[in-house]
């Protein structure tokens, strides 16, 4: 899919209910942090409860 060697940022502008949010946090690990941006009120409630 890709490589996190040296990525230290991701951001996932329409996260929706944040299911790639998830996954590239997992590859990122502690060495670096995701930030998720959802700006549908609805669809945001949904990804806090992920």
């Amino acid at each position: 899919m890709f490589q996190t060697g040296e990525w230290r940022y991701v951001v996932d502008i329409g996260a929706h209910i944040g299911i790639f949010s998830l996954k590239v946090s997992k590859r990122v690990g502690g060495r670096g942090k995701v930030i998720a941006i959802e700006p549908e009120e609805k669809t945001s409630v949904c990804y806090y409860f992920t």
